[in-house]
């Protein structure tokens, strides 16, 4: 019987593994920790609309808000060259955007009422990492306010959003199926909530940890752990 090297082993080894379909679903860390995020929105205030895994960039209608308002975004991002907005609209009587990333450039996160300002919350954009956002309107005041991670940067910028009704995800909606194409959002939109209300910092915080509570691997990310494990272990008994 021909003796196989230890290259050859373990790629025999990683194909039997594969063949069983122990690689087919590897959850990621924003995936996991989705469920528990949802629940936890739900549990408190009452969202006015949520969504997990939004497609971009798509129109969704984000409902009826007004007034003191929360949009909460669960989002991984990449860095561009121009802008990134999270939401935006130029139709129905909108001009504005909630940005992952300000114009131009900036590797800020900011706000921008088109026409008037490019409004830069003054704090780095995290880059390629899961992350939650919450941009909490006081519109008495005529400020919106950002958390990251459920906690308050204590940045704000001088516009009360009013964001409602369709919005385009990970764009800006010019209508006609049209986006603007400076905004361009380059990343994943795990999920979106957005309230009726300004949350407390109690509730913020406990959304976002909610979210990355999740610190154990699903099934299939301690099988595939396991049979590499077993990998190394043959490796070392065929070298010993």
């Amino acid at each position: 019987m021909r003796r196989l090297g230890r290259p050859a082993l373990i790629r025999h080894l990683l194909a039997a593994i594969i063949g069983l379909g122990i690689t087919a679903v590897i959850p990621t860390p924003a995936q996991a920790g989705l469920t528990e995020w949802v629940s936890s929105v739900n549990s408190g205030t009452p969202p006015v609309f949520v969504a997990t895994n939004i497609f971009t960039p798509s129109v969704v209608d984000i409902g009826a808000v007004s007034g003191d308002i929360t949009y909460e975004f669960v989002v991984n991002g990449a860095e561009r060259a121009g802008a990134g907005s999270l939401i935006g609209s130029l139709t129905g009587g909108q001009h504005q955007a909630i940005r992952f990333e300000q114009w131009h450039h900036t590797g800020h996160y900011g706000a921008t009422q088109y026409g008037v300002a490019d409004y830069d919350f003054g704090v780095n954009t995290t880059y390629d990492t899961d992350i939650v956002l919450d941009f909490v309107v006081n519109s008495a005041a005529g400020i919106t306010t950002l958390y990251v991670n459920g906690v308050n940067t204590g940045a704000t910028v001088p516009i009360a959003l009013t964001l409602h009704g369709p919005v385009a995800f990970g764009n800006t909606d010019l209508g006609g199926g049209n986006f603007l194409g400076d905004d361009a959002f380059a990343g994943s939109i795990y999920g979106f909530a957005d309230f009726n209300s300004a949350l407390s910092a109690d509730e913020i915080k406990a959304h976002s940890d909610a979210f990355f509570s999740t610190g154990v691997p699903e099934p299939a990310t301690w099988t595939i752990g396991l049979g590499l494990a077993v990998i190394g272990a043959i490796v070392h008994r065929r070298r010993s």
